[in-house]
């Protein structure tokens, strides 16, 4: 797919659609005004289009040979418009137009007021909209149908184009970021495997012409460093456990770092505490939180920022047999203490802990996130709409908050308080996995971690249980969504602040 920038008047436009959004109850206005003589406008604006929220109109022109089509694109309220909105209705577009076979296809970019979104902010999230609403996932099809469209350009007519020009490719870049986050995350297990995650940080790492530098540990460094939390998940799976750190250095003296973790179990069957058999073919998604990773490094060394960052994946596959971990088996994490297992399917905080504890002793960060498909009941509390988010330090969590809301990656604060610190203590040992309670189940998760993580190092918490994949959602097909990679970009650019 090519993307790209145009510029010029309208008159003098040439391409195979140019697609022009408008607000409900809106009339034409300026340059715009120009299409009516080509096209039949008065009458679509009298009848079949209202311009609500993704509504679509496609139009035909009376003459113009270099502007043959015209999309109408519905853009709802202006005094509802944000960036989320843009998120869904641009990724919506893509969607419907990636199967018609045009060259190039125009997106005017919406004139907002000054109380709407930021201009560049909305051309950088139209971007990767754009970019993510193309994603098509067909390498296990005998017969792929592929993308029939060839490009999609952005137009801004009296704004400035260089600023909006480079915050939209930005955009596109951290697009392709997210849909190579996708891609990881609908690979079959038997695909991706802990070995496999280890192998594309490699090629990551390869690609970026040093830029970024790679470790793996297998089994016996994790057994070394005690990393026993990692090693107690996949010990009852033939696949061997890994332990992948991914570093890219900004090249600044005084650059703020950051480490993103990221929870890599490939496939999940609950262990021992078989999960019921309906939908467990949806268990390869729970390493989403490691796709998010890599799909953030796979574009780093293009967006250069102005951090140094550290992407940390703790990987396993989480199967049933005679030398699984088994509930009622005490273990001892890397950061020391010991953990009654109560329940094996609550694995995730187990592996993450040992991550977070690896990350803060080796990297020193100034900020810790991690993500994670780490509990169901983040679905009950906030759905797909949402991911829940926690942490041990009050800034650190707006700070996630407000990356979430810039970039349609939308996070909602849960409060982690020492009553519920309560609930994960033990009788036998220094924590317990779970508390078999449905009651506050992503609250107790993410105090669970909270144990492995320094006072002193600022760290949020991100469940992605409820938004990694999605049934239907709008500007997504129903799958994988990458979610985490704009929100760490956007975050990045923060802290580089």
């Amino acid at each position: 797919m090519d993307f790209r920038v145009r510029k010029g008047a309208l008159a003098s436009l040439k391409a195979d659609l140019y697609v022009l959004g408008l607000f409900k109850g809106e009339a034409l206005n300026g340059e715009a005004e120009q299409l009516t003589a080509h096209f039949p406008l008065a009458e679509a604006l009298k009848g079949n289009f209202k311009g609500n929220k993704g509504e679509q109109l496609l139009l035909l022109s009376a003459g113009a040979r270099t502007l043959p089509r015209l999309l109408l694109l519905g853009l709802g309220e202006r005094a509802k418009f944000s960036l989320k909105v843009a998120t869904e209705v641009y990724g919506g577009l893509a969607i419907s137009l990636k199967e018609r076979e045009l060259k190039e296809a125009v997106v005017e970019l919406p004139l907002v007021d000054e109380d709407g979104p930021v201009p560049a902010d909305l051309a950088l999230v139209m971007g990767r909209a754009l970019a993510a609403g193309t994603w098509n996932f067909e390498r296990y099809k005998s017969k792929p149908k592929g993308v029939a469209l060839k490009g999609l350009s952005l137009r801004a007519s009296d704004q400035p184009a260089k600023a909006l020009g480079d915050a939209f490719l930005k955009g596109v870049l951290v697009g392709e970021g997210v849909n190579h986050a996708r891609n990881l995350a609908q690979e079959p297990g038997n695909s991706i495997t802990p070995g496999a995650l280890a192998a594309e940080a490699q090629a990551i790492a390869k690609a970026s012409g040093g830029t970024v530098k790679v470790k793996v540990m297998g089994e016996a460094q994790l057994q070394k460093m005690g990393a026993g939390g990692i090693l107690a998940v996949g010990q009852g799976s033939k696949e061997e456990s890994r332990l992948i750190a991914l570093e890219y250095r900004s090249g600044r003296k005084d650059a703020r770092r950051l480490a993103f973790i990221g929870k890599g179990i490939t496939f999940d069957s609950g262990g021992i505490s078989l999960k019921p058999g309906a939908s467990m073919e949806d268990m390869k998604y729970d390493m989403s939180g490691a796709a998010a990773v890599l799909g953030l490094f796979h574009i780093i060394s293009r967006l250069k920022p102005g951090v140094d960052v550290m992407g940390v994946i703790p990987s396993a596959e989480n199967m049933p047999d005679g030398g699984s971990y088994k509930p009622g088996d005490i273990i001892r994490l890397l950061c020391g203490k010991t953990v009654e297992i109560v329940n094996t399917d609550a694995e995730g905080r187990l592996l993450l802990c040992d991550a977070l504890t690896w990350a803060e002793r080796t990297f020193q960060p100034d900020g810790m996130v991690d993500f994670a498909t780490l509990t169901g009941a983040v679905l009950i509390c906030l759905g797909h709409e949402m991911s829940a988010v926690l942490g041990n330090d009050p800034a650190m969590v707006e700070a996630v908050v407000d990356a979430g809301s810039r970039s349609g990656d939308v996070c909602w604060p849960l409060p982690l308080a020492e009553d519920y610190k309560a609930m994960v203590k033990s009788t036998v040992a220094d924590i317990r996995n779970s508390t078999n309670t449905r009651d506050a189940g992503t609250i107790t998760a993410a105090c669970f971690l909270n144990e492995a993580v320094g006072e002193e190092t600022p760290w949020a918490h991100v469940d992605i249980a409820g938004t990694a994949w999605v049934p239907k959602k709008g500007g997504y097909v129903p799958g994988p969504t990458g979610v985490g990679v704009h929100l760490m970009v956007d975050l990045m650019g923060t802290f580089a602040e």
